[in-house]
């Protein structure tokens, strides 16, 4: 049985006081252990993909945008990966491109912390600048990039008399964010790193120790958690789309834990069933490219002559990595002039391989459709 902590009233709101973690994490409800061994073996089998398929990197950038996407999607933003992937400038929307460079600092804050863990561990350190990534430049860029807080905060409401969650006082932060890294590096309870990971996001964002994106930086730790533990070789797993699929079960779940002496098992299990389902979808998404791959290289071959075939693989493997581009980006990739890009483009529209999407003159981008869709759901 774990207790998770107590409202603590000051007069005017409640502010929840989280316990420690370092004074014991219990779980009672028995579907965990079959769900940790299932979330394991789809995580193990993700990884051994990702690591014995050749040429994945295509493969990671998308799932890096496609999780930028959707984590910020979750916050409120409306760019699509579609508009990710197109230059800011031919968004005609001042809004989509505020949202535009949230998603790529975003997938700046990832790149550069998962540079990072291949020189040190995961610590408070690197999770500051990753935060403060996460923020430089854009609508969050008042609110101390980079530091926790040291105000009061509140989730929901105007002020914390009429929010829907008020997180701990400032002044108890720094030592429960000692106590979060404490849990993530103890080994003598033998606990699964998959529940630390569950337990270390919900009490991340119960914690709340930025003034802003606690829930974009509380998703990116996930990967982060789990190449640390070497659970993943690469960074080919993200839950942000999961849980954009599932928002409202998702916060539900994590203030079912706050209000229930048992919340933490309904929440352990959500986060596992999350897990299951976005490594399996995962696997299946790299393979599904690798696939079409192939086909597009056969339709080359059977369609075009070999000199257009060059140029056309060549494209092909940047469409891979890029799969929105105009003229100008396929003759740079290309190291040819902008007429024989535009020829090539136009042939690979005739094969159904790219369509075209934007304004007629100014901003006509091509897309690989059938590849986009398989990051894409829902619309996204």
């Amino acid at each position: 049985m774990f207790k998770a902590g107590k409202y603590v009233h000051n007069g005017e709101y409640a502010v929840f006081q989280p316990a420690h973690l370092m004074d014991g994490v219990g779980f009672s409800d028995p579907k965990i252990f079959n769900l940790t061994t299932e979330a394991s073996r789809y995580l193990g089998e993700l990884n051994a993909y990702s690591i014995f398929a050749s040429d994945i990197d295509f493969f990671i950038r998308m799932s890096v945008f496609r999780e930028a996407t959707s984590s910020n999607q979750i916050e409120g933003a409306t760019t699509n990966l579609r508009e990710v992937l197109m230059s800011k400038d031919d968004l005609k929307d001042q809004e989509k491109r505020d949202d535009w460079e949230e998603v790529h600092n975003y997938i700046e804050a990832i790149n550069h912390s998962i540079d990072g863990l291949s020189r040190r561990p995961l610590a408070y350190n690197l999770i500051c600048e990753a935060h403060k990534l996460l923020l430089a430049g854009v609508r969050g860029q008042s609110k101390s990039p980079g530091r926790v807080r040291t105000v009061q905060n509140w989730i929901g409401g105007s002020s914390p008399t009429q929010a829907i969650f008020v997180p701990p006082p400032p002044n108890q932060v720094g030592d429960l964010m000692n106590d979060l890294d404490e849990y993530w590096h103890e080994s003598e309870y033998g606990t699964h790193p998959l529940l630390k990971i569950a337990v270390l996001h919900y009490q991340f964002e119960t914690i709340h120790p930025f003034l802003d994106g606690n829930g974009r930086l509380g998703r990116l730790l996930i990967t982060l958690q789990l190449i640390d533990r070497s659970i993943l070789q690469k960074p080919a797993f993200y839950l942000s789309e999961y849980i954009e699929r599932n928002r409202q079960a998702y916060y539900e779940s994590l203030n079912f834990v706050r209000n229930s002496e048992n919340g933490l098992d309904q929440w352990v299990c959500f986060f596992l069933t999350g897990v299951i389902e976005t490594a399996k979808k995962a696997s299946k998404t790299l393979a599904d490219s690798l696939r079409l791959r192939e086909e597009y290289r056969k339709t080359f071959a059977e369609q075009l002559s070999p000199h257009r075939q060059r140029n056309a693989n060549k494209l092909l493997d940047y469409l891979f990595s890029q799969p929105v581009v105009n003229v100008a980006m396929a003759a740079q990739e290309l190291g040819c002039s902008r007429q024989a890009a535009n020829e090539l483009i136009r042939e690979l529209s005739r094969l159904a391989i790219l369509s075209e999407v934007g304004d007629q003159k100014r901003h006509r981008y091509f897309v690989l459709d059938d590849y986009l869709k398989l990051f894409t759901s829902g619309g996204n």
